[in-house]
C-alpha cells in the first residue's frame, strides 16, 4: 500500500490524466450535463496537468 503522507513528486502519466477525465465524463452523463466548466487552479491542474497562476479574473 503507498504512503498517504508521502508527497507526490512526479506528473500524473497519461493513463491516470484519461482516467481522471473518464471519471468526470461519467459523472456528467449520470447528471445529464452536456458541459463541465472549470475554473478553480486546483481542477484544471487536476485534470490537465497544466498548473496557472491567474492574475486577472477568470474568463471563457
Amino acid at each position: 500500500m503507498a504512503d498517504m503522507t508521502a508527497p507526490v513528486t512526479a506528473p500524473p502519466t497519461q493513463e491516470e490524466l484519461l482516467l481522471r477525465l473518464s471519471k468526470v465524463r461519467e459523472g456528467m452523463e449520470k447528471a445529464g450535463l452536456d458541459y463541465y466548466l472549470t475554473a478553480h487552479t486546483d481542477n484544471v491542474y487536476y485534470l490537465t496537468n497544466f498548473s496557472y497562476i491567474p492574475f486577472e479574473r477568470p474568463f471563457f
